[in-house]
């Protein structure tokens, strides 16, 4: 990926982390151990500081959400792979756990106190 560039796909993401996928649901291999895995291991790569690649990291990430969701709550019509899926509850918060570090606002600078005792 190539740093401060509009990019709309990622090396590191699996090939439907991008802005062209159209489907309404997550393909079939990501729908197994394998592909939640390469899911877990793209969501370690560290982010670049600019709008295109946090962009496109929050759409890699909802894009699963979204999936895990329909899983989880059993939403009517799901395509055979998603009622199949070992997918669940516990990669949600998996998810969910491993975005902690992005969701945490940035501390602003911290007072310090010019009083001497």
């Amino acid at each position: 990926m190539q740093q401060g560039s509009d990019i709309s796909a990622n090396d590191d993401y699996p090939p439907w982390a991008n802005w062209l996928y159209n489907q309404p649901y997550l393909p079939e291999e990501f729908h197994s151990r394998g592909g939640f895995k390469a899911f877990e291991k793209a969501i370690k790569v560290p982010v670049d500081d600019n709008y295109s690649a946090q962009e496109l990291y929050a759409l890699l990430v909802g894009l699963v959400l979204r999936d895990l969701n329909g899983i989880i709550t059993a939403e009517n019509n799901l395509p055979s792979h998603l009622q199949e899926s070992p997918l669940g509850k516990k990669h949600l918060k998996l998810v969910i756990n491993a975005c902690s570090p992005t969701l945490v606002p940035v501390a602003g600078p911290r007072c310090v106190s010019t009083r001497h005792k």
